[in-house]
């Protein structure tokens, strides 16, 4: 699935690219999954699962550097940095429980890793506290779009409105939505 999305991704950008909603492609890997925070996941875990495979003795060396340079490609090009961070903390984890020797330094580990998060989140997600002036809206705007999704289901909560309205009810309220977010923007 991964190495075919990456195929159509070259051959039929149209089809293998992440699409705004202007119609412009982004460059980012969606694949056959249609989007890259779904197709990035899955790459992840292809990588994973190489990894472990190889590392188990089930597959050849040849099969693990093939499966494990297509599902890391795909990590990459769809850009999704969350894909990227879990994979990088995946590889970590795989090589600190490789070698019994190593595991007596998972608490070390995980001082850096609390001391890095410290360094590049805190700081970012204060000064961005900082930068709103509106204390309900800290998500970059989904606050609005939420609280609107949420009195969508209140109003309906067992039949709901049918299957992918979302996408046109907010169309009918985008001036509603525009005036607290700037625009039209889909739930995601």
């Amino acid at each position: 699935f991964v190495s075919f999305s990456i195929v159509v991704y070259f051959i039929l950008p149209e089809i293998g690219s992440l699409y705004t909603w202007e119609g412009v492609s982004s460059n980012r890997l969606s694949g056959l999954a249609r989007h890259p925070n779904i197709m990035g996941p899955l790459s992840a875990f292809m990588s994973c699962l190489a990894f472990w495979s190889y590392k188990q003795k089930w597959i050849s060396p040849k099969l693990f550097i093939t499966a494990f340079a297509i599902g890391t490609l795909g990590v990459i090009l769809t850009q999704s940095r969350t894909s990227i961070l879990a994979l990088l903390c995946a590889y970590g984890v795989f090589w600190l429980f490789s070698d019994p020797k190593r595991r007596s330094l998972t608490p070390l580990a995980a001082l850096a890793l609390l001391i890095l998060g410290s360094i590049f989140f805190v700081p970012d997600f204060f000064l961005s506290l900082a930068e709103r002036s509106d204390a309900t809206d800290l998500l970059s705007g989904r606050g609005y779009v939420w609280d609107f999704s949420f009195d969508l289901i209140k109003d309906s909560p067992v039949f709901g409105y049918g299957y992918n309205s979302t996408f046109y009810i907010f169309q009918d309220y985008s001036e509603l939505l525009s005036s607290f977010v700037g625009g039209y923007i889909f739930p995601h």
